[in-house]
């Protein structure tokens, strides 16, 4: 006697698929044939997309209430305690001179010209301007606003704009006796205004392939210890406690002090400019940190 084959029905989201034992598809039959019946709700879950679920991982633990905190007052108080005792000082001055060869370089390469800082205090400038510093310049700040423009982060946008503006002006609107002026002062300037970015970044997020998750944390400490050793030492000379550092590492009678007395400058006006951006950063970063604690309460 013959056995009737046993068929199988599977519910998708097409339809209902009729098979055999083997799996074998007898019968497919679309929701839009079958009368009164329409398709099973999909999880909701499910909809959440690759790219969703990578951003929400690499965003876990970077808004968490502690760091945001509690990190910048930890890492300010290791700042002062380090500053505080010479022989960590004098350790860690190498982070003070790259910033500040930076602050040399970073003007160098907003006006289009090449410069290499260099960690044993001398920072190479060339005099002529280069198209090709001014292009590959512009392409890394493209580089940095097109993938923050996708992924909404708004601080990569603010300082790829700012970049971009700022390569503008240097190249159309310097003159070449601005230029040398400014590039003697951006060398203390830079240990003040390169931390207060790094510091203030540190509370946003900036495109995954930075990973800034992670780095964030050292580059803030870094920056701390240069920014609070800049300003203390600066408000040391404008109470008179301490002399305008004359000369540099390599010359005792050469060095960017000496390059702004030359230029015009007076002492009060070198020691009130410093101590006036100092002020300005210390009131920039107070400010984020207060507004980054108020949305997140």
């Amino acid at each position: 006697m013959r056995q009737a084959s046993r068929r199988l029905s599977h519910v998708n989201s097409s339809g209902i698929d009729l098979r055999d034992t083997d799996g074998q598809l007898l019968l497919h039959l679309p929701w839009r044939q079958l009368p009164g019946f329409s398709p099973p709700p999909l999880n909701t879950e499910k909809r959440i997309s690759l790219n969703e679920r990578a951003k929400q991982e690499a965003n876990a633990g970077f808004d968490h209430p502690w760091l945001r905190r509690w990190l910048l007052p930890v890492n300010l108080g290791l700042a002062v305690v380090v500053n505080a005792i010479p022989l960590s000082r004098w350790l860690l001055q190498g982070i003070g001179i790259w910033f500040h060869e930076f602050g040399h370089a970073f003007v160098a390469w907003m006006s289009g010209r090449r410069a290499l800082p260099l960690p044993i205090g001398w920072t190479t400038v060339e005099s002529e301007r280069s198209p090709v510093v001014f292009v590959l310049l512009l392409i890394l700040a493209l580089l940095l606003l097109i993938p923050s423009l996708r992924q909404q982060k708004r601080l990569g946008i603010v300082l790829a704009l700012t970049l971009i503006l700022l390569q503008l002006l240097g190249w159309f609107a310097l003159p070449t006796s601005g230029f040398n002026s400014l590039l003697s002062w951006s060398g203390v300037a830079g240990e003040l205004i390169l931390p207060t970015v790094l510091i203030v970044a540190s509370f946003y997020h900036l495109p995954r392939y930075f990973n800034w998750k992670i780095y964030r944390i050292p580059c803030q400490f870094a920056a701390c210890v240069c920014l609070v050793r800049t300003v203390i030492f600066w408000q040391r000379v404008r109470l008179g406690l301490a002399p305008i550092p004359f000369g540099s590492i390599w010359s005792a009678n050469h060095g960017d002090m000496n390059d702004l007395i030359a230029s015009g400058w007076s002492t009060q006006t070198i020691i009130s400019s410093y101590t006036t951006l100092s002020w300005i950063c210390m009131a920039m970063i107070t400010g984020i940190y207060l507004i980054q604690q108020r949305t997140n309460d």
